[in-house]
């Protein structure tokens, strides 16, 4: 996720794509009345050609990425188009100690981008403002439909910004137990902040 600058009246991003191929942007903005948009954009870039990408797969619970382990838990399974509560526990891959000074990052103490695999649903959840320790960053977001989704955590450290990726396994609604299958929220509501 790259966030751009105000040049004007406008907003302006300078970005080198690392490889050739069809490409979709999601912008997402907020705008005075009318909440949370998401735009999208298909782009063309020239070039030499990427490798063709391994099959998307379920991650394991735990990421490392720019010097940071995050272990992703949530309250229950993951289901379509049911409110989840997903909590992501902060650590420092060097020392393995929770870390405590994560800093604000665009007003939120965490940003989570999620894409279906397919590229139709598009997701920007922020973190919650409580917190059950410093170390511990949590959201409700809502899947609308069932498979795998990639999920990006972005935290701020020492003035700089940690992007974590993940690729989640969302479960269809049928496969609760009977007995609760007609108790659960239904529709395609997003949970935005």
């Amino acid at each position: 996720t790259v966030h751009p600058s105000l040049a004007g009246d406008s907003f302006r991003i300078e970005h080198t794509f690392a490889a050739a191929g069809e490409y979709t942007l999601f912008v997402d903005y907020q705008q005075p009345g009318r909440g949370q948009l998401v735009d999208r954009h298909n782009v063309h870039v020239e070039g030499a050609a990427r490798p063709v990408a391994a099959a998307l797969t379920e991650s394991p619970r735990t990421q490392r990425a720019d010097g940071l382990e995050v272990t992703l838990h949530s309250d229950a399974e993951i289901r379509a188009g049911e409110a989840a509560m997903l909590h992501f526990d902060v650590t420092d891959a060097a020392t393995g100690k929770p870390v405590v000074d994560l800093e604000p990052y665009l007003g939120a103490m965490a940003h989570f981008m999620v894409l279906s695999a397919d590229g139709k649903d598009f997701v920007h959840v922020h973190a919650l403002d409580t917190r059950s320790s410093a170390s511990r960053v949590s959201a409700h977001a809502v899947f609308p439909r069932s498979g795998l989704y990639k999920l990006w955590a972005q935290v701020q450290r020492h003035g700089g910004v940690a992007t974590v990726p993940f690729v989640v396994r969302v479960d269809g609604a049928e496969a609760r137990p009977k007995a609760e299958s007609s108790s659960g929220p239904s529709g395609h509501a997003q949970h935005k902040h």
